[in-house]
């Protein structure tokens, strides 16, 4: 039966004319059918077109919508269209909320991968909005002083972090911590990432500054003004390899530059609940290998950040063996110790004398500069390699290169130097 309705429901949906419910679930299978064959733009198309049906037969906030607005969701983001994801998935959103009102737990998931696609495409203010409405109705639902807050809490601090601002994420990193101390023990493994979160928010102020995503924008791609986030700790390495030369390139994370808002150290606030979660994961039987090498890692790059570099070499070499262990390890994983990862590079501020200018009204002059990871973590043997632009910019990015901090590449367990590895710094000018 499925196999003759195919082909009617395909013509029908061509013409304009499929407007049941019945023929929106076939163009629907239609749809799973030709994604399991790998032809992915047919089966975006089919399913278009069950939406399209199931919208004409049970208007535009009928729930039959739900299942083709999901697997549209499901093909866009699997063809990078963020956009259409986000669109869809905040109707889907919207209907669920018109059926069951707020405090539904049922839209917890979905509103959770909005505010991650809002943040993707760097609509802060859109994603803060879906976070804290998500917060208000679990504290509505559960109370206020409940575990079941946490994955709304984790959220909004997740959100925050993703945008630089530790110091709007650990309020929430904090309550965190005290629901899961509440009744609960002091070594309580659910407690590792509000740990991690609380010492990484402070490494963010000493790489980043002082942000306010609601008033930060920066030139992104120097054709527009956005806002973006910045890498996590667990994002793969920054500096990748070009395939073009073979040599590891860093690309520059856009972010914010106040000069009386970078803090000149880092401070000590952080490492408490960096040592306590390192405490959890020795002592803790049901921490993975992976997890307890997650964490050596982020007190290597804490220690790099503060100097130490014979202490950050310690937890790195252990972080290597245990993330060569399978076992909790997710699938794709790449491990950042392969490649160098850069922990700290203050742009010029010369990158900001013309970040005001609306697009059309500016130029882009790089400067690429190369230069040696060394086991420690410092930058040596800097030069420049491609320029075009004026000594002053050209000495304000070596300068940046200079002043920068990496997590050194590994090799079979030990830090190693990392030759020929590249900057590219863009400067916005008048036309």
């Amino acid at each position: 039966m499925l196999e003759e309705s195919i082909p009617v429901a395909t013509a029908l949906a061509r013409d304009g004319k499929a407007e049941s419910v019945e023929m929106s679930e076939v163009l629907l299978m239609r749809g799973d059918a030709l994604r399991v064959a790998g032809d992915a733009a047919a089966a975006h198309a089919s399913y278009r077109a069950s939406l399209d049906a199931a919208e004409r037969a049970a208007g535009p906030q009928g729930t039959a919508l739900l299942l083709p607005l999901e697997r549209l969701a499901d093909a866009a983001r699997a063809a990078g269209l963020r956009e259409e994801e986000v669109e869809l998935v905040a109707r889907s959103l919207a209907i669920l909320r018109r059926r069951d009102g707020l405090r539904t737990a049922g839209t917890d998931e979905l509103q959770g991968r909005l505010i991650d696609g809002l943040a993707a495409l760097g609509r802060f203010d859109a994603a803060e909005r879906e976070a804290l409405t998500q917060l208000r109705a679990a504290e509505s639902r559960y109370g206020t002083d409940s575990p079941a807050l946490l994955p709304a809490l984790d959220a909004v601090a997740t959100l925050y972090s993703s945008f630089a601002a530790g110091a709007q994420a650990r309020p929430h990193l904090e309550r965190m911590v005290r629901l899961l101390e509440t009744g609960g023990s002091p070594d309580d493994p659910r407690l590792l990432k509000p740990l991690l979160g609380l010492s990484r928010s402070h490494a963010l102020e000493y790489r980043f500054g002082i942000v306010d995503p609601r008033t930060m924008s920066v030139h992104a791609d120097r054709t527009a003004d956005v806002r973006r986030p910045v890498e996590n700790a667990f994002a793969p390495p920054l500096c990748v390899t070009d395939p073009r030369t073979g040599l590891p390139v860093c690309q520059q994370v856009p972010t914010p530059f106040t000069r009386p808002n970078l803090p000149p150290r880092l401070s000590t606030d952080g490492e408490a609940p960096l040592l306590r979660a390192l405490r959890i994961a020795e002592a803790q039987p049901s921490v993975t290998p992976f997890q307890r090498g997650v964490v050596h890692v982020e007190a290597g790059d804490w220690f790099l950040l503060r100097g130490e570099a014979a202490r950050a070499h310690e937890h790195y070499r252990k972080a290597w063996t245990l993330l060569a262990d399978p076992a909790g390890r997710p699938t794709g994983f790449e491990n950042p110790l392969r490649a160098p990862r850069q922990l700290l590079y203050r742009r010029p501020a010369s990158t900001q004398d013309f970040a005001h200018l609306p697009a059309g009204k500016f130029t882009v002059q790089s400067v690429v500069t190369e230069f040696t990871v060394r086991p420690d973590g410092r930058v040596g043997d800097v030069r420049t390699v491609e320029e075009n632009t004026n000594l002053r910019r050209l000495e304000d990015a070596r300068a940046a290169v200079r002043g920068a901090v990496f997590a050194p590449r590994l090799e079979n367990g030990e830090p190693v130097a990392t030759e020929g590895v590249r900057i590219v710094e863009n400067f916005p000018v008048p036309r």
